[in-house]
């Protein structure tokens, strides 16, 4: 785990017709949200492993990622991977 960032992500956009979005997430991270480009968000169910991390793993249309935000217990935003999933998405090529 990273000592600056909750979330510890990862984007894999191997096959053109799915992204892969993984990783780990601290303890301080109590909820975990996909957001779609059509304004959807589907929370994130998390793993537990080993020293209060918790791991994550889900699959979407590449260009259909928006966001993935993280929230502590309080309901504060801690994390948002939108600029690193725009980034990566915006180097992929669509498929028909």
């Amino acid at each position: 785990m990273s000592r600056t960032e909750p979330v510890n992500l990862a984007l894999d956009g191997l096959d053109p017709r799915v992204l892969l979005v993984y990783g780990a997430v601290d303890a301080s991270v109590a909820r975990l949200v996909a957001r779609d480009a059509a304004g959807g968000a589907q929370e994130i169910g998390l793993v537990h492993g080993p020293r209060n991390t918790r791991f994550f793993a889900y699959a979407v249309r590449p260009h259909a990622a928006e966001d993935l935000v993280a929230f502590d217990a309080s309901k504060d935003r801690l994390y948002s991977a939108g600029g690193k999933i725009h980034e990566f998405t915006s180097g992929l090529t669509s498929s028909s």
